[in-house]
């Protein structure tokens, strides 16, 4: 049962259970809104955490801490930026790079062997760089046989409609590997197509709509997934940018989280602000399973759990929803309130843990791993 009866509140149950460790706070973080969660790769000690904004009218600064349970109450590292920190990501390949995507369209990247509070590079003077905020952020491993030297990239996803791919030198170099169009259903096509409009028809079809979130599959780099914010999801290849390998139509709001299973490969989850999460399969443009209980609303993230294929965890404004296909499709085995109502914002497993990690709106986030922060 829960312990901390002032962070969550045990609604539902089986044999399941939440227990609150500890939260990572400190003055720095007072009154700033956790929007994303990153574990680096090779260090399992170290946590990233980015402060953002969530509203066009929320003019403050971001941050970001990189946090160890030896000293919850102040981070080892943290960095400033010029806007809020909206995507994170640690380098699998170089565990002490940090590329961090904010909400004015820049990308920066910190070394966290240098003892300083510059980045290494960034896109502030890149005339390439996004126009809207990047939602999403991942170190991409191309490779070997490719005629770029540096096997490990960045790819990133915009509200600009572009999913852009990062070469890393002394400075960025940038190339579009998806601009998002519009889906269209085959009667919508034809009648536009049969229109005199010439300029309905332009326009139609060269708007772009904007990606919130992407997954990489884990079997081949190649294949990703999108998410819009119009709510049809995309497979797409980084090799084939011409149009979508397939969509899947059923979301009504935007898509604020994909994610490949890691035991299935051709199938994956999605959440929505249309108050549902999805399970979908290759092959079908359908949806297989839609979850949602009595207490979801918006569902701002969903993850597969690395430990057992049938399971799942998802944040719905204040709740976590905790899932096992094996026991009930219909319903969470754990639901989980927070009962000072503050909005959960992504929730991540803890590395080599059977436990996870929850970020809150505005200012802390629960632990539930021991961790330790390597120099």
């Amino acid at each position: 049962m829960m312990k901390d009866k002032n962070n969550l509140s045990l609604m539902k149950t089986t044999n399941l259970s939440l227990e609150r460790l500890w939260q990572y706070n400190c003055y720095l973080t007072h009154n700033r809104n956790v929007s994303c969660l990153c574990w680096n790769e090779q260090n399992h000690d170290i946590l990233a955490v980015g402060y953002g904004k969530f509203q066009y009218n929320d003019d403050k600064e971001g941050l970001v801490c990189c946090w160890s349970a030896k000293n919850p109450e102040f981070p080892e590292r943290y960095y400033q930026t010029d806007a809020g920190v909206t995507s994170l990501s640690f380098s699998i390949k170089r565990p002490n790079l940090l590329a961090i995507g904010l909400f004015n369209g820049n990308i920066c990247v910190f070394d966290l062997n240098r003892n300083n509070t510059s980045p290494v590079v960034d896109t502030n003077d890149y005339d390439k760089k996004h126009a809207n905020p990047v939602w999403q952020i991942a170190w991409y491993e191309r490779d070997r046989s490719s005629e770029i030297s540096n096997i490990e990239t960045l790819i990133s996803i915009s509200s600009d409609g572009r999913i852009t791919q990062w070469i890393l030198r002394k400075e960025f170099e940038a190339t579009d590997i998806m601009r998002l169009k519009p889906h269209h259903s085959s009667n919508t096509t034809c009648q536009i197509l049969k229109t005199n409009d010439e300029t309905q028809s332009k326009e139609y079809f060269s708007n772009f709509v904007g990606g919130l979130c992407f997954d990489i599959r884990l079997n081949d780099k190649t294949i990703y997934l999108c998410g819009t914010d119009e709510g049809p999801i995309h497979r797409c290849s980084t090799i084939y940018n011409e149009k979508y390998l397939e969509s899947y139509i059923g979301h009504t709001g935007p898509v604020y989280k994909v994610h490949w299973s890691p035991f299935a490969e051709n199938i994956f989850l999605s959440a929505s602000a249309d108050w549902t999460v999805r399970l979908w399969m290759i092959g079908y443009n359908q949806s297989s399973m839609i979850f949602s209980s009595s207490n979801s609303k918006v569902f701002f993230d969903a993850i597969w759990s690395p430990k057992s294929s049938t399971m799942f965890c998802c944040v719905s404004e204040n709740t976590i929803e905790i899932w096992d296909l094996s026991k009930s499709t219909l319903d969470p085995i754990c639901i989980a309130n927070s009962t000072n109502q503050r909005t959960l914002t992504s929730i991540t497993y803890a590395t080599d843990s059977d436990i996870d990690q929850k970020s809150k709106r505005p200012n802390d986030v629960g632990n539930r791993k021991t961790v330790h922060f390597t120099r």
